[in-house]
């Protein structure tokens, strides 16, 4: 889309808008006859001009050609709405009761702000993370805030052009699962949610949102680390299985702007 403005120099004159009404040819003298006498009456010879307005449409010549004719076009860049998503871990490998930390960067580096009745929004799938570890404690967010449940974490947060905002949380390494702990963070902004879960809504695909396939930055990050089968050295938390994980954290929601909050 581009504004485009040409100004040039019309050829028309106003002497080119003017008509001349001219008289009729008849002129000299017109007899008048009475029962008495004759007499002889003058006629002046009149010119009536009348001046017509301007066109209302003045369109830019074909061939635009300086110095006569000058164009202007201006680019209109319509304002983008966008965040970038960064996910780090705190560690590359762990063993059986280690700890390990993620911690997922939003920022708003769109043109236009995102508002608590229209904010920026991501999914955290950690889906292939439960199989090998338990979450631990409740996460925390720098703003904002969301939910955990049936393996996502969702947060939705106001976010200015510019501003960021950081969620952390914590797992703790188990056995019984694939020994990688793997988990995909990517953007929702603007999805639909289910009404009974609050889930965001995979726009094409429906149902829960679900991974890209193609994740790349800066709308989906990824973090991957090995979980040793190995024991650590200080006790873990017990552990009964993946359920164990499943249902802490459908009792993990948050309240707007105060982060995430135990139920």
């Amino acid at each position: 889309m581009a504004l485009t403005n040409v100004a040039f120099q019309s050829n028309r004159r106003w002497s080119s808008l003017i008509r001349a009404i001219r008289p009729s040819r008849t002129s000299g003298c017109r007899s008048t006859r009475s029962p008495v006498s004759r007499s002889f009456r003058p006629i002046r010879r009149t010119r009536r001009w009348s001046i017509r307005p301007p066109p209302t449409t003045v369109t830019p010549p074909v061939d635009c050609i300086a110095p006569t004719c000058v164009t202007t076009t201006t680019p209109v860049v319509p304002p983008v709405k966008s965040i970038a998503i960064s996910k780090t871990a705190s560690s590359a490998a762990v063993s059986n009761g280690q700890t390990l930390t993620y911690t997922v960067t939003v920022t708003n580096d769109g043109d236009v702000p995102f508002t608590a009745t229209d904010p920026a929004s991501f999914v955290d799938d950690l889906s292939g993370v439960l199989d090998d570890a338990t979450l631990s404690g409740v996460p925390n967010a720098s703003s904002g805030g969301g939910f955990v449940r049936d393996g996502r974490l969702v947060w939705s947060g106001a976010l200015g052009v510019g501003e960021t905002a950081t969620i952390s949380y914590t797992v703790v390494a188990k056995p019984g699962g694939d020994r990688v702990a793997k988990n995909v963070v990517f953007d929702t902004t603007g999805w639909s949610t289910d009404p009974v879960t609050g889930i965001p809504t995979n726009p094409i695909l429906g149902g829960p949102a679900t991974p890209p396939l193609d994740c790349a930055a800066p709308s989906c990050a990824t973090t991957s680390t090995a979980v040793s089968l190995l024991p650590d050295k200080k006790p873990g938390l017990p552990s009964t299985g993946s359920d164990l994980g499943l249902g802490l954290l459908a009792s993990v929601v948050v309240t707007a702007g105060l982060g995430f909050a135990a139920l």
